[in-house]
């Protein structure tokens, strides 16, 4: 787990000009977190046919790596998916499903399929939810984050995330403060309380980032 935090730096990588929104097809991104369970990640989502923000097909693909205290070891695993994005007023929902490979004490292959909710339900308010569940390694996960706007596109509010496999669960309660630009990186921040299945309490804390670019 060591070298998962350096996954964080590859968004750096990307960081360029800015492009304007018609052109913008492509997000690469990049997270890791530390609880009872740690867990990094990084990879992309592509627009198919035309800007992110618009409906349409999407393709993702996305490598991760973590463990739990609980573990005797760790799991890592890729996934490669498509699915379809719905832009509305205010709204994106992107639904997505695809293969999977984990490696956990043997290499196993599944599906995994993954919803996307992306919304401004009033103004100056952002709401956001994902599920993912897989089957390699059967695997469930889901966060829910609401927000307010502090300034510029940057919103901070509380946060709720549940995951679980079989032999281990861990729920996490907390705060987030999304929308933060540095670097020509946009980066999401949180923490909070984090309760194992065991029943400890603890703390997590958790970094992500991602940068939009334009069609080439």
């Amino acid at each position: 787990m060591r070298r998962v935090p350096r996954l964080l730096g590859l968004c750096l990588l990307f960081a360029g000009d800015p492009a304007a929104a018609d052109d913008l097809r492509t997000v690469f991104f990049a997270g890791f977190d530390s609880g009872h369970s740690a867990h990094g990640h990084a990879g992309f989502k592509h627009a198919l046919n035309g800007p992110l923000d618009a409906s349409g097909f999407v393709a993702m693909a996305v490598a991760g790596a973590g463990g739990s205290r609980a573990d005797k070891g760790r799991h890592a695993g890729i996934a490669t998916l498509v699915g379809h994005q719905w832009a509305l007023p205010g709204w994106h929902v992107t639904l997505l499903a695809g293969p999977e490979i984990e490696r956990d004490g043997g290499v196993r292959a599944g599906a995994r399929l993954q919803a996307e909710v992306w919304a401004r339900p009033l103004e100056d308010t952002l709401l956001t939810l994902t599920v993912i569940a897989g089957s390699a390694r059967p695997h469930a996960w889901a966060r829910v984050a609401a927000g307010y706007r502090l300034w510029a596109d940057v919103h901070a509010g509380p946060e709720l995330s549940a995951s679980h496999e079989p032999g281990w669960r861990e729920t996490r309660v907390g705060l987030h403060v999304t929308g933060l630009t540095l670097g020509g990186v946009t980066w999401r921040l949180s923490g909070g309380r984090s309760q194992a299945g065991s029943g400890r309490d603890g703390f997590y804390a958790g970094l992500s980032g991602h940068v939009r670019l334009g069609a080439e």
